[in-house]
């Protein structure tokens, strides 16, 4: 397989583009020092890599693509998700993914979740875990008030296990779970406010005293030599 082949069907299949980098320079080998190599060796983005390889066009139609039919398989399972519902066993499962691009940064479910149970004075959510034996996929157990939520889809790590079971729980609470354009994204604010709290209010800045003020005082000998008083 040639390094364009193999650059294209890693675009074809999302491949990350460290490991794809990674497998091509070790296919050029002798040929990093040319002028294709060093761009190669520059690159930071799957993009970029297909730039150096002349497949530039062809990484745009790909991308184009993909983006179309992810968002065609998002809306359909949006529509399936529908109502939470609640098994036999007492479990309230829903058909939800968790989506990292769909929040900001620094809020997750996870911790929308944390905070709504600490502001309602209830236990911390209790996260219990399992691995498929075959597929190596995973899918988690959140308990809150005795009461326990689960996602019918699994994940490809336990972390992104967690998120989702944390959203079956908020969803179905009819609870904000940090999702970008939400109204309420109150976590930093409500942070701010704690801190304000533990610091005894916002600080402010003593005024600096006149120059007069801060002199040392002296006293006059009988020799007439002035000396500072001790202690200051």
């Amino acid at each position: 397989m040639g390094s364009h082949q193999f650059s294209s069907q890693a675009v074809q299949y999302d491949n990350h583009y460290t490991n794809t980098k990674y497998c091509l320079c070790q296919m050029l080998r002798e040929q990093l020092e040319s002028p294709q190599g060093r761009l190669l060796h520059a690159a930071q983005s799957s993009q970029e890599i297909c730039d150096a390889f002349g497949l530039g066009a062809f990484y745009e139609e790909t991308t184009q693509k993909m983006d179309a039919r992810r968002a065609e398989l998002l809306a359909k399972t949006a529509e399936k998700v529908g109502e939470p519902i609640e098994d036999t066993s007492g479990v309230i499962k829903m058909a939800v993914k968790f989506d990292r691009r769909a929040y900001p940064p620094q809020i997750t479910p996870k911790m929308c979740l944390l905070e709504w149970c600490r502001r309602e004075k209830l236990a911390q959510p209790v996260y219990e875990t399992v691995q498929g034996p075959l597929d190596c996929m995973f899918c988690s157990v959140v308990t809150v008030a005795e009461q326990k939520y689960q996602s019918t889809l699994w994940d490809k790590s336990k972390k992104l296990a967690e998120q989702t079971a944390a959203i079956v729980c908020l969803r179905s609470q009819g609870l904000p779970e940090g999702r970008l354009g939400e109204e309420s994204l109150s976590l930093y604010k409500r942070k701010r406010e704690a801190l304000d709290q533990d610091s005894g209010g916002p600080r402010t800045q003593e005024p600096a005293l006149p120059k007069e003020l801060c002199k040392k005082p002296f006293v006059t000998l009988g020799s007439g030599e002035k000396r500072t008083l001790e202690g200051w």
